[in-house]
């Protein structure tokens, strides 16, 4: 326990890599699947669980990237069109965030504390 008490103030400090909105190409060709993006959304829970994310990747012998993207309107987007292979993010709210934008603002809420029902 206290190993992981030093290494995520080391990691909180890390930069997260270049934003998306600066950045005009895919990191890695199509297909590559042992080279990930990792995005985050730039605050600093998002940022934090990214370095995770790449150090646990890394560990298991992937190569990462990390990539700060402002907000879901830009990184949801570029998860589909593959700039980006996966960012942190919670499960219910972003099932609300991807509910509202399919089926309005007035959908009755996706997200659930049951994640079974999110997911579905």
């Amino acid at each position: 326990m206290p190993a992981l008490l030093l290494l995520l103030p080391a990691l909180a400090a890390c930069s997260t890599g270049p934003s998306l909105e600066n950045r005009g190409q895919v990191t890695a060709p199509p297909g590559d699947s042992r080279h990930l993006t990792i995005g985050s959304a730039g605050f600093t829970e998002s940022d934090l669980l990214a370095q995770m994310y790449a150090l646990l990747l890394n560990q298991a012998g992937y190569r990462t990237t990390l990539l700060t993207v402002a907000n879901r309107e830009l990184y949801e987007p570029a998860l589909e069109s593959g700039q980006i292979d996966v960012v942190p993010e919670y499960a219910a709210t972003f099932a609300d965030w991807l509910n509202a934008k399919t089926h309005g603002t007035d959908a009755p809420p996706a997200g659930s504390p049951d994640l079974g029902a999110t997911m579905r």
